[in-house]
């Protein structure tokens, strides 16, 4: 992974003892993209259909659009968009067309695999700051580790720092606007 990703990822969960080989990383940095990208998107979480998920439809549009911009910009990568909540997972699916070859998965599913690129959607945005399962180091630690080049997260950074890890998470990432990532509408098809 970026060196910059492993090294976020050893201080929070490995004792600062992950290091990314001197040509791997020579390579990662060659690219010249900032390695940890927050789209910071405050709209308010919403229980999903039936009560048994956490949905945000407006990050859900926001990491879709992150997602199509990396296919465009990179054709041949491979680019996956995760979230924690099976809800927000098919709320992008919805948005993601199949025919992009960007897979979407929940972050669970994807413990062990490794895309060059990788938008991530928290989910949770409260006055309550409550990020449930979210705080798990270990859910933590496989969303943030999952990319190579580059790692996209669309979150509420207010709500996400009440946790110790996240925060570190936002301050180490260049925070972005949505705009900055929005589609055009004649990029969407859309009229």
């Amino acid at each position: 992974m970026h060196p910059a990703i492993a090294s976020l990822v050893s201080s929070l969960f490995y004792s600062s003892n992950l290091v990314t080989p001197a040509a791997v990383g020579q390579l990662r940095l060659s690219v010249g993209l900032p390695p940890l990208i927050w789209i910071n998107c405050a709209s308010p979480e919403q229980t999903g259909k039936h009560g048994k998920s956490y949905v945000n439809p407006e990050q859900a549009a926001c990491a879709a659009s992150a997602a199509m911009t990396l296919r465009e910009a990179h054709p041949k990568a491979t680019i996956a968009v995760i979230t924690m909540y099976k809800g927000q997972l098919l709320e992008i699916m919805s948005l993601v067309p199949v025919s992009s070859n960007i897979e979407v998965l929940t972050v669970d599913s994807c413990q062990g695999s490794e895309f060059e690129y990788v938008v991530l959607s928290t989910v949770r945005a409260n006055a309550q700051r409550s990020i449930g399962f979210v705080k798990e180091p270990q859910r933590i630690c496989v969303a943030i580790s999952r990319s190579m080049q580059q790692l996209i997260i669309v979150g509420d950074s207010n709500t996400m720092s009440s946790n110790s890890d996240w925060s570190q998470v936002v301050r180490c990432s260049q925070q972005q606007r949505p705009s900055q990532w929005a589609r055009k509408s004649s990029d969407t098809g859309e009229s």
